[in-house]
């Protein structure tokens, strides 16, 4: 998935491991890191905006949560983090023009994980 490349690749980044792998490996430390993307909208206003060939706007928000575990290497958990961010997506004919310089999830998730790794690092939990 591409999530869970942004994540790896964001912990391999930070270059607080000696080694990053998404496989179950022998290890000193595990992180059990699960996303949730929580779509709001309004069905009444995208069915409005779809109906009128986006003319009248609507907006979408996402929610995304990194909840991490951090365990050692006998599996006992030494603390979690949990981050959010949410997305607003704003949906209309005039702004079609700007679909190529819309967020890129994976910035959001990358933020995250950097996120997240601080306040590991700041609880001593690494």
């Amino acid at each position: 998935m591409l999530w869970e490349k942004a994540v790896a690749d964001s912990y391999r980044a930070s270059n607080r491991f000696s080694r990053v792998s998404t496989d179950k490996v022998d290890s000193d430390l595990y992180v059990d890191a699960t996303l949730h993307n929580n779509e709001e909208y309004s069905p009444v206003s995208a069915f409005i905006t779809g109906f009128t060939f986006f003319i009248i706007p609507t907006t979408a928000k996402n929610i995304f949560t990194l909840e991490t575990v951090f365990k050692d290497k006998d599996g006992k958990e030494l603390g979690r983090v949990k981050k959010s961010e949410s997305v607003r997506t704003w949906m209309q004919l005039v702004l079609i023009v700007g679909i190529p310089f819309q967020a890129d999830t994976k910035d959001v998730v990358e933020a995250l994980t950097r996120s997240t790794l601080d306040e590991a690092v700041q609880r001593k939990l690494l």
